[in-house]
């Protein structure tokens, strides 16, 4: 039963997360961006403060907007803080 359960789950998720991630030099990426939050505060360029091949997570949908407001209570907030699937 944990076999169809799994196999049910991935048919949800993008196929990229069942593989070891990728860094931007395999994926072509060679420009990054930030948040327009961070044009106005003193910090280096972007690509100053990356690794030279920083690993690349396919989003699951697409690449979100930024701003709004996170509302999490203390039963969810593992799905915003928990990171350790995107690192192992």
């Amino acid at each position: 039963m944990t076999a169809l359960t799994v196999g049910a789950q991935q048919a949800e998720l993008p196929p990229e997360w069942f593989h070891p991630p990728k860094t931007a030099s395999e994926l072509g990426i060679t420009t990054f961006s930030q948040s327009p939050y961070l044009d106005e505060r003193e910090l280096p360029p972007v690509d100053q403060r990356l690794p030279d091949d920083p690993v690349v997570i396919h989003p699951y949908e697409s690449i979100g907007k930024y701003g709004g407001t996170a509302r999490i209570t203390i039963w969810d907030n593992g799905q915003f803080f928990n990171t350790e699937h995107a690192v192992t």
